[in-house]
């Protein structure tokens, strides 16, 4: 593969960063607006610009990179230095080869200046311009692609693992299922509900906040029919009878 520098590409681009608008534009021949940032310059964290753009990350021990988007450069940089000096990145190549080479032998460079609403397609640019060996997924803004390997698999579930939602996420959560319907199951799916359920044994703690639970409430049937006292006592009894041959009740 013939490498290109960033500069010429970006040059073949035909963008240029205009100071007085703050916006990257087409360069034309009369255009008289000089870049305020080195395209593909390497730069320090002081020098990199709160303002949305595309950058590359690269180990220049190896000569990997990673092309990135951001809103905010400067605080991109940060995150991303600062979770691999944590050790937890989410990106295991990147996490793996910085663990292996050191911090020193990354650099952090800014590829150009863009509007946040042209950011995925400038990104997608420079995905297939520069064809990144550190990005997981080949589209810009788009997890298609990526392959989770085993300790990512399994780090995504000990991160899960006791996380409880917040009073405020389970009201957001049950307002956006209010008043819709959920599909009607297939025979596959029931099937599958009770072969899971089949041999399945509640302990006394769940059955006892079940029976609380339930408690002044009224039962209705399926079909939505008030259920007599006669039947709610008659369904009680053919629990308790179902309950005592399967021996959990005496």
């Amino acid at each position: 593969m013939i490498e290109v520098s960033a500069g010429k590409l970006a040059y073949r681009a035909a963008l240029c960063y205009n100071d007085a608008t703050k916006m990257v534009v087409a360069w034309s021949a009369g255009n008289t607006a000089k870049p305020r940032y080195k395209i593909g310059a390497c730069t320090m964290d002081d020098s990199i610009p709160s303002a949305s753009g595309i950058y590359k990350i690269t180990c220049i021990s190896n000569k990997r990179i990673y092309i990135g988007s951001a809103t905010n450069l400067r605080k991109r940089k940060q995150e991303h230095w600062n979770g691999l000096r944590a050790n937890r990145r989410h990106n295991l190549h990147i996490q793996r080869t910085w663990n292996k080479y050191g911090e020193d032998a990354f650099t952090f460079e800014v590829l150009e200046l863009v509007l946040p609403m042209s950011l995925t397609a400038r990104e997608q640019y420079w995905l297939n311009t520069l064809h990144p060996t550190f990005n997981a997924a080949p589209i810009a803004g788009s997890s298609l692609g990526i392959k989770h390997s085993p300790e990512s698999v399994e780090h995504n579930r000990q991160a899960q693992l006791g996380r409880k939602a917040s009073p405020e996420a389970k009201a957001k959560m049950s307002a956006t299922r209010l008043g819709k319907k959920r599909p009607p199951m297939s025979l596959e799916q029931r099937e599958k509900l009770r072969q899971s359920a089949l041999g399945r044994k509640l302990s006394p703690e769940t059955c006892e906040k079940m029976s609380q639970s339930r408690k002044g409430k009224p039962l209705y049937s399926r079909r939505g029919v008030k259920l007599s006292n006669e039947r709610r006592e008659q369904m009680r009894q053919n629990a308790r009878k179902r309950e005592r041959e399967k021996g959990r009740f005496v």
